[in-house]
């Protein structure tokens, strides 16, 4: 009796134990159901592109042709965790010039309140202008390359590592941020590079630990949305050259404490604007963007023309940059291949600062056709020439096919 009892005990004893399995499994089951794959999404763009460099009369004397060949694949994921919070992540796989890198093109997470807006935190596009955070994909950009300054190692800010607000409504929008300032690069590499300022947040590239803060603010005048005006602002702590290279050094205007933070402000005014036109059986948009930045007045150190002595220069830390784009599209065009096709026209200035050993003052004008297959799947040819006080005249055919997934 005494052994029916221990085995029935010992039978119930495993019963449970099993039960308690099959419940914590089930449970385990329950839970990887509700975790619904439906709330991520991969997305992404991708591009190949070809330049064939017809001339260069100051560089190339030889009158030989350079060509180039670019490819990039920015795989993009969404995870919407809950109905208020969710992640966004893209990585940049670029190979230009023969060179492969793969940098986090940007990373946050974004919790929204309804009335107050979004929240965002990590690496975000940097809300300044329309370009760098709407317009710089490829496959939604109607030219096959960037406007002068505005590329990922240009003159205008691209990414921010920090904490972003933004909101809108029918008639306005807004973002500000507190962000790392960025770099200004004392010339310890490359002397004729001091006093240049490196947007960049990519990694590799120093932090500066420095804060800063930033925003834009944009009008929609009317309902339908057509026409967009914005204006943005950044101010920055800029950490300078604060030791001495041999051959360079950085001091702050007021004097040679090289333990002053130099402080710099960027500006910018855009616009968008799209109009249906039936008189011409077409869609016209225009995009422009203007930019001025400020650092102060920078003093440096360079070698002399004999490279035995050194001597000290300043200048005015100022760069403007600005472009206007215009397209048209026949959106009412009786045939397919027409309807799908347009043309686009941009024109562009760049001036760095004057006295700088990197100063260039360039003048740029494109113009080329681009074709459909739907909406995010074109293919496009592009004619560019360039005017630069630093590098002559240079005329290029590009091509270039760029695609949205």
């Amino acid at each position: 009796m005494k052994k029916l009892i221990k085995y029935i005990s010992l039978l119930l004893l495993l019963f449970s134990m099993t039960e308690r399995g099959i419940a914590q499994e089930n449970d385990s089951v329950q839970k990887f159901k509700n975790f619904k794959l439906s709330r991520i999404v991969f997305t992404g763009n991708g591009y190949c592109g070809f330049d064939l460099g017809l001339s260069n009369e100051l560089v190339d004397t030889t009158g030989m042709k350079s060509t180039s060949v670019s490819v990039g694949l920015a795989p993009i994921l969404l995870w919407k965790m809950t109905s208020h919070l969710f992640f966004e992540g893209e990585l940049d796989l670029m190979m230009e010039h023969g060179m492969v890198s793969a940098e986090l093109g940007y990373a946050n997470i974004n919790y929204s309140i309804k009335k107050f807006g979004t929240i965002q935190v990590g690496k975000f596009l940097t809300p300044f202008g329309l370009f760098s955070e709407r317009y710089h994909p490829f496959w939604v950009n109607a030219a096959p390359n960037e406007p002068l300054g505005f590329s990922h190692t240009g003159y205008s800010p691209q990414t921010e590592i920090g904490i972003c607000v933004r909101n809108g409504s029918t008639h306005f929008n807004y973002a500000v941020y507190v962000s790392s300032s960025p770099l200004m690069n004392a010339g310890a590499t490359d002397y004729n590079d001091a006093g240049k300022i490196t947007y960049s947040t990519d990694i590799g590239t120093p932090l500066n630990e420095n804060i800063g803060f930033g925003g834009r603010l944009g009008a929609l005048p009317f309902k339908n949305s057509l026409l967009e005006i914005g204006a943005s602002y950044k101010w920055m702590q800029l950490k300078p050259g604060d030791h001495y290279h041999g051959t360079v050094a950085h001091s702050h205007a007021t004097g040679e404490d090289l333990t002053t933070i130099q402080t710099g402000s960027v500006y910018a005014v855009d616009l968008s604007l799209q109009k249906i036109m039936p008189s011409i059986k077409g869609r016209i948009e225009i995009k422009a963007q203007v930019q001025y930045s400020d650092a102060g007045l920078n003093r440096f150190i360079k070698l002399s023309p004999s490279g035995k002595t050194e001597v000290s220069y300043a200048f005015q830390n100022t760069t403007k940059i600005g472009y206007a784009l215009l397209t048209y599209r026949p959106i009412f065009a009786n045939k397919e291949l027409i309807k799908k096709s347009g043309i686009y026209v941009r024109v562009g200035s760049m001036e760095t600062p004057l006295g700088s050993l990197w100063y260039e003052n360039t003048q740029e004008v494109s113009a080329g056709l681009n074709y459909s297959f739907n909406w995010h799947n074109t293919i496009k040819l592009g004619y560019q020439e360039i005017l630069s006080a630093k590098k002559g005249y240079t005329n290029t055919i590009m091509i270039q096919w760029a695609a949205g997934f």
